[in-house]
C-alpha cells in the first residue's frame, strides 16, 4: 500500500505537470520565446510576434499591443509564419493538448499563470474586415486543419465564459499563432 501512495503524494505535491521549460530562438528577427512541453508536445509559450508583409496586425494597431500579445495573422500568412522546426498545430494537436490539461478546468490550465505553462494571455482578435475585438476576455489562434473553401479550424479560450473550444471561421480573420515543435516522422 505505501508503494502506491508514494507516486500519489508526489503528484499531488509538485502539481499535475511535469514541465520541461525551454526557449527557442527565432533567427528571423532575433527574438527568443519561451518553451512548455505539455504531454508530449512542446509548445510556444508566447504568441508569435514576427512582422510579414501581408497578412497580420497588432490588436488595435497599437505596437504596445503586439509586444504584448504578439501578431494577429490571416489563415493564409499563419500557415507559413512559425520558425524552421515549428508548426502550425493541426486541430488534432489541439484537442489532444485539451485532453492533456483535462476539459474540466482547461481555461485555468490553459490562461496565463495556469498549471500547464500554455500562459495563454486573453489578446483579443481582429476582425476580417479590420477593428479588434474582446481583449482581457479571451483570445483566439489558428490550427492549420482547414475546414472548407472560405474556412479554417481555430481555438478559443474564453475566459469571459470559461470555456475552451475548437471551431472554425472565416480565413482572413486575424488570431495569434502558438507554434508547436514540429514532430518527427
Amino acid at each position: 500500500m505505501k508503494t502506491f501512495l508514494l507516486p500519489l503524494l508526489l503528484l499531488f505535491s509538485f502539481g499535475l505537470y511535469a514541465q520541461q521549460k525551454g526557449s527557442v530562438y527565432d533567427s528571423r528577427n532575433g527574438k527568443v520565446y519561451g518553451t512548455i512541453q505539455i504531454g508530449e508536445q512542446l509548445w510556444m509559450t508566447e504568441n508569435l510576434n514576427f512582422v510579414t508583409d501581408t497578412g497580420s496586425w497588432c490588436y488595435d494597431d497599437s505596437h504596445e499591443n503586439c509586444a504584448l500579445f504578439g501578431r494577429t495573422y490571416d489563415f493564409h500568412t499563419a500557415k507559413n509564419v512559425c520558425p524552421e522546426t515549428w508548426s502550425l498545430p493541426s486541430k488534432a494537436d489541439v484537442q489532444k493538448l485539451f485532453e492533456y490539461v483535462g476539459n474540466q478546468n482547461t481555461v485555468a490550465s490553459l490562461k496565463q499563470g495556469g498549471d500547464s505553462g500554455f500562459d495563454a494571455l486573453m489578446g483579443g482578435w481582429r476582425g476580417e474586415y479590420n477593428g479588434s475585438y474582446h481583449k482581457g476576455k479571451e483570445t483566439k489562434f489558428w490550427t492549420s486543419t482547414t475546414g472548407n473553401a472560405i474556412n479554417s479550424w481555430y481555438f478559443g479560450i474564453y475566459e469571459n465564459q470559461n470555456i475552451v473550444r475548437i471551431d472554425y471561421d472565416s480565413r482572413g480573420m486575424g488570431f495569434y499563432v502558438r507554434c508547436i515543435k514540429t514532430q518527427k516522422n
